[in-house]
């Protein structure tokens, strides 16, 4: 069903069409009712003129074969013949006086003045016929008069006949009133023809309406209309729009969803605004990038990314019309160090595109790679400086004291003992975070790893006069993981609990089932860690106690090792601990039997 304006419009040209033809046709036969009633008056007035003559000449002729030119003769004879013509006669004498007057008596045709002056009078004597309209002297009302000459004794007689104008006006109006009712007739008749016309040619216009609405919303749909008139050339011209708009609209399509892939995928975050400074456009890892929400069309790009440098970006680039660029660290939720790049639109009145790419990552790394050059070489540092320090002795003749020699000899191995674990760990790290140390997952049972890794450092343990227990129960399941990679974390975890942990203490390795992840727990009695450690304890060389640490053969790596060796394995890694009341760290790992729990 057509919509109310559009419905309008179409039943409005109908209309107008049809009042158009309607009003042509009335003013046609109103033209034609007009030039047909003139005509036909001037026809009714001429027959009604040829009959009076008549009537007059016939009347005259019965006279003068009747002699009858005098009062009493002519009266009663002209009183006779008038009856049958039904008009009123008047016989005037040469010299103007009237004889007979059938609307007078004998009696008072005396009083009757001299009737040689009138108009048709004068006009019959002259040209035999004479004719007028006028109001009556005598009987003082309209008439209109016809008159013909009679040749008599004494001269010409006249012979007048005089009838009452409303007879033709009645003859007249009856006549117009026929047109009238024609002309209605008529109009009627071509109203409804035209109406049939007007719906005929509408047709094909209102298929042509539907079809546009109906390209509205599928371009796919055409007219199917086949013609050779003009409405067939309107619907080949709609045809050919709507092909050209298709085509037009398929190439945009390809070319946002180009865009907008382009867009998508990007891993720079960019912000297109409009001329109004409000956001046009924001991409996904922009949204991601800074937590956004919802629509973003028609907000300001400060209640998006929250920070005041990047809005003077934007001002600057489109008040000077070149990029700037600037490095922002934009506080929040999520707080980031980004590049920001903003660019001006090059058109008249357009907006700015900024991209901002995410550089929090990036300094993050340089600043590890800062750290770890500094602790590296700290670490070196120490170890070197030990050795070169007994080697110059032992040159400089401490070697000829045996005494001596073996005890600078001992630091030497002590020394290059830690710098070979210090080697090999930073090794076995560079292999795992390059991804080189090939894991290879099994199904492991969880007990016998945790007994294994006890009975590994049952020694090392027993040095110090510490116990090593394992609490698993027996049906603790499997577990998913590389049997080397699980059975290094874990004696790394024992080994810093044997180091760190006070003497005569007891360790306790835990397991426990987690739902579909097994949670590891190796747990000692030692002094327990302040909280602000905590979160930095699986960075690389971070130590709480640096100097405790040295002594006790720390490379300052094996928590680092232990953390990536459990996020290879699909795992993770942690630490629980409170001041005196000793440490618990775990590793996760993903069970091997979930669906037969």
């Amino acid at each position: 069903m057509a919509s109310g304006p559009r419905a309008t419009a179409t039943l409005g040209l109908r209309a107008r069409l049809l009042l158009i033809s309607i009003a042509l046709v009335a003013a046609g036969l109103l033209l034609a009712n007009w030039s047909i009633s003139r005509a036909l008056d001037r026809t009714l007035r001429d027959r009604a003129r040829a009959q009076h003559v008549a009537e007059a000449s016939l009347i005259g002729a019965s006279l003068r074969h009747a002699g009858a030119y005098s009062t009493a003769a002519a009266d009663p004879l002209l009183r006779e013949l008038a009856a049958h013509v039904g008009d009123r006669a008047t016989l005037v004498a040469p010299d103007g006086s009237v004889v007979a007057d059938t609307a007078l008596s004998a009696a008072a045709l005396g009083a009757v003045e001299n009737h040689g002056a009138r108009p048709e009078v004068v006009d019959a004597r002259r040209d035999g016929v004479g004719f007028a309209e006028r109001q009556s002297g005598t009987l003082h009302r309209d008439l209109a008069y016809a008159a013909v000459r009679l040749d008599g004794p004494g001269g010409p007689w006249v012979l007048r006949v005089a009838v009452s104008p409303a007879v033709e006006a009645t003859a007249r109006a009856a006549s117009r009133r026929l047109l009238l009712a024609g002309a209605l007739f008529g109009l009627v008749v071509a109203a409804g023809m035209s109406w049939l016309a007007v719906a005929l040619a509408a047709r094909p216009l209102r298929r042509l309406t539907e079809v546009a609405r109906a390209m509205g919303r599928d371009l796919t749909v055409r007219t199917r209309i086949d013609a050779d008139d003009e409405v067939g050339a309107l619907a080949g011209a709609l045809d050919g729009l709507a092909d050209g708009l298709a085509a037009a609209l398929a190439r945009l399509e390809r070319d946002r969803d180009r865009l907008s892939a382009m867009l998508e995928s990007m891993a720079e975050g960019v912000l297109v605004t409009d001329a109004n400074g409000q956001v046009v456009l924001a991409n996904r890892a922009l949204r991601e990038m800074f937590l956004i929400g919802g629509d973003v069309e028609g907000r300001e790009p400060i209640e998006l990314v929250r920070d005041a440098e990047l809005r003077e970006l934007f001002a600057e680039a489109i008040r000077t019309g070149r990029a700037a660029t600037r490095e922002l660290s934009i506080e929040g939720v999520r707080p980031r160090r980004v590049m920001a790049r903003v660019a001006p639109v090059e058109q008249p009145g357009a907006g700015a595109v900024a991209v901002l790419s995410d550089v929090t990552e990036l300094r993050r790394l340089e600043t590890v790679r800062r750290d770890f050059v500094a602790n590296v070489s700290h670490e070196l540092r120490t170890p070197i400086a030990a050795i070169r320090g007994a080697a110059e002795t032992l040159l400089l003749g401490g070697a000829n004291r045996p005494d001596t020699a073996l005890e600078f000899a001992g630091i030497i191995d002590r020394h290059a003992e830690r710098l070979h674990r210090l080697v090999e760990d930073l090794l076995d790290l560079s292999r795992i975070e390059a991804r080189e140390l090939r894991i290879d997952p099994t199904e492991l049972d969880v007990r016998a790893e945790a007994e294994r890794a006890a009975e590994l450092l049952a020694m090392q343990a027993k040095a110090r006069g510490i116990r090593v227990r394992t609490d698993v129960p027996a049906d603790a399941g499997s577990v998913l993981a590389d049997h080397g990679a699980l059975e290094q974390a874990l004696t790394n975890l024992v080994e810093n609990a044997i180091k760190y942990g006070p003497e005569r203490s007891t360790i306790t390795v835990r397991a426990e089932a987690r739902g579909e992840r097994v949670r590891f727990v190796v747990e000692d009695e030692g002094p327990g860690i302040e909280p602000k450690h905590l979160p930095r304890l699986f960075e690389r060389f971070y130590r709480v106690d640096a100097g405790r640490s040295r002594r006790a053969g720390g490379t300052g790596l094996g928590l680092a090792i232990v953390k990536h060796l459990a996020e290879a394995m699909g795992g993770a890694a942690g630490v629980e601990s409170e001041v005196g009341r000793g440490s618990r760290f775990w590793i996760e790992l993903p069970a091997a039997d979930v669906s037969s729990r």
